[in-house]
């Protein structure tokens, strides 16, 4: 059944560090079964953040949870956005991205996101994160590192498949448990 998802697509694993992914998970690969890789090229740039933010802020997704080692201009204010949209939302974030968020918004961006969301919650990870990903009550979204370390998001695969949100509902737990809530 591994094999059958990793031959799915092989662009999108092939050259993928997927080692970086912990071990557990790794092996339950297969249940992301049914997924589809968006590919982004240079000038299409925002057609997956146009999606991505399209899809969070349907009335049908009530929760979401991230953990991302990678820092995107865009997302502190989407995350305000989906907070006063009602969204609950739970976050685990390097210290690297923290300090990107901090350094480009100021405190004011932490303050806001925390008045508007009294459900939501950051956390603060300092182990390796090779990985990026989101998943909401209704998809999954995942982006990989390369083998050579660099960030893989322009192929973003994509899941609706609800052993996919399940798996990624196990692999979000695992990094809040050896991570550290943000007290604000």
């Amino acid at each position: 059944m591994l094999l059958d998802i990793l031959n799915k697509d092989e662009e999108f694993w092939n050259g993928a560090a997927i080692d970086k992914i912990p071990e557990e998970f790794r092996l339950k690969l297969w249940k992301i079964k049914d997924y589809e890789v968006l590919r982004i090229h240079p000038g299409d740039i925002d057609v997956i953040e146009r999606k991505y933010e399209r899809e969070l802020l349907k009335p049908e997704v009530k929760w979401i949870k991230g953990v991302s080692p990678v820092y995107h201009p865009n997302w502190p204010k989407l995350y305000v956005k989906l907070a006063r949209h009602g969204k609950i939302i739970s976050l685990v974030l390097t210290e690297d991205v923290l300090r990107h968020v901090i350094e480009e918004y100021g405190e004011k961006i932490a303050e806001e996101f925390f008045e508007c969301c009294r459900n939501c919650k950051v956390f603060i990870c300092r182990e390796i994160v090779g990985l990026s990903f989101t998943v909401t009550n209704r998809f999954l979204t995942l982006a990989l590192f390369g083998r050579d370390g660099r960030y893989r998001g322009n192929q973003v695969l994509w899941s609706y498949e609800k052993s996919a949100v399940e798996w990624a509902l196990g692999l979000f737990d695992y990094y809040v448990q050896v991570s550290e809530q943000l007290r604000y």
